[in-house]
């Protein structure tokens, strides 16, 4: 029994498993701490190691290596996913890239043993294998794999695809039908299939990271493009009032005169008239000042007059600083992304038409609500927002509130309730 336990293939098996685990673990978003994760990841490695064990010495039925070769694929995906902060596709995307990994290692080991017959040297080579793919996939596409995990939840599906079937393609040529001890000249092929592996993961990976720098660009364009808007806006709300108190003020000599001539008549009520008229005028000019920040003010300016258009109530209630801890533009381009959605929400409301926004400072964050009235029917796009009729462009400023809410951590949810769309953001 001792000697049975010492078969070389038996413990590259084990290797090649403890590798698998290790690389696994080092490619996860961890749900559990470090020793929690390595004493699940023990338990599977005796499970597999025991099913190992019993399919070389166990003396078992072809039918019963497939159903042990079953259970150990199950027992190991399922670890991967037990351990992984996400339990989906993403988790189960890094379990399947953990076997294709340590396939590169077994058909080294392989075809050394086949061609040399040292165990020894057969181990080494396997080692130098997985340590040189090791630190070259954690050198160059870890940080690049865990922003892909972090940002993009869906495609990856998909993307599981790419190493299941070359796991198969392997498999295939070094293990059933085929078995690389009967046929070892297809271990060259079997290598080069592994290595157009790993270089499609670092262009799929470069594609994907480059894709998303490209939103990212485009986000910041939609921000830069949004302040600069409302900055116009503002600007030209301020031009317009020194026009009117320009002429006003050059209006006023003459209305002090007839205000003088009326009264040097006694005709005190006919004083009183014009009186209004320069109070009503003063009002005309008068700039709407809702908060300190200009750049929200521009905002909330504009949508006031698109409210108005439909005819819709806003009613607000800003205590916004004039320094924010956020940058302004990007704020601004938030708040006018999701205030724009209030009033066209509104606007498909038959009856009462209403939006109301707040800003409370709260321990040294923004607290911003906006509530509106809402019709019975609305849509989601996957993305938390409600679906509006702007088309892709719009969803691009949706998009930009979610990315907003990631990149400087903030607090975002919404909910409906009674016929009124409630957003709260805190930043």
């Amino acid at each position: 029994m001792m000697m049975t336990l010492v078969e070389p293939k038996f413990w590259q098996y084990l290797f090649s498993l403890l590798v698998m685990l290790a690389f696994t673990i080092y490619f996860s978003e961890r749900r559990y701490s470090l020793g929690k994760t390595c004493i699940i990841a023990g338990i599977c490695f005796v499970l597999i190691g025991v099913g190992d064990w019993v399919m070389l010495f166990g003396g078992v039925s072809e039918e019963t290596m497939i159903l042990i070769t079953i259970l150990t694929i199950l027992v190991t995906q399922g670890t991967v996913l037990w351990i992984n902060q996400y339990r989906d596709f993403r988790g189960l995307f890094t379990g399947i890239t953990g076997a294709a990994y340590v396939l590169v290692g077994s058909v080294c080991w392989s075809l050394i043993h086949i061609f040399t017959g040292n165990d020894r040297l057969a181990l080494f080579v396997q080692a130098g294998a997985y340590i040189l793919l090791f630190f070259t996939l954690g050198k160059f596409l870890r940080q690049h794999y865990f922003e892909e995990l972090r940002h993009r939840k869906t495609g990856w599906g998909s993307l599981c695809l790419v190493p299941a079937l070359f796991y198969a393609a392997v498999y295939t040529l070094v293990v059933w039908p085929t078995n690389i001890y009967r046929v070892p000249t297809n271990g060259l092929g079997t290598l080069m299939v592994l290595l157009i592996l790993f270089i499609d993961y670092a262009l799929i990976f470069q594609i994907l990271s480059q894709n998303r720098k490209e939103m990212s660009l485009l986000r910041a364009n939609d921000y830069l493009q949004s302040y600069t808007k409302h900055l116009e806006r503002e600007s030209e709300n301020i031009r317009k009032g020194e026009e009117a108190t320009a002429i006003l003020r050059h209006d006023m000599r003459h209305r002090v005169r007839i205000i003088d001539s009326y009264l040097k008549m006694g005709q005190v009520e006919q004083a009183r008239d014009v009186l209004r008229a320069v109070e009503e005028s003063l009002d005309a000019i008068r700039v709407e000042r809702y908060c300190e920040n200009s750049a929200i003010n521009g905002v909330v300016s504009y949508l006031a007059v698109m409210a108005a258009e439909s005819k819709i109530t806003l009613t607000t209630a800003l205590d916004i600083p004039e320094t924010l801890a956020v940058p302004e533009f990007e704020l601004a381009t938030v708040i006018s992304n999701l205030l724009e959605n209030a009033v066209e929400g509104a606007a498909q409301v038959v009856g009462d038409r209403w939006v109301r926004i707040t800003a409370n400072r709260f321990k040294g964050r923004l607290v911003f609500e906006i509530r509106n009235t809402c019709s019975s029917q609305m849509s989601t796009d996957g993305t938390a927002l409600p679906l509006t009729s702007k088309g892709d462009g719009h969803g691009l400023g949706l998009q930009s509130v979610l990315a907003f809410t990631k990149r400087y951590d903030a607090a975002f949810d919404y909910t409906v309730e009674s016929g009124v769309f409630i957003v709260r953001l805190m930043v």
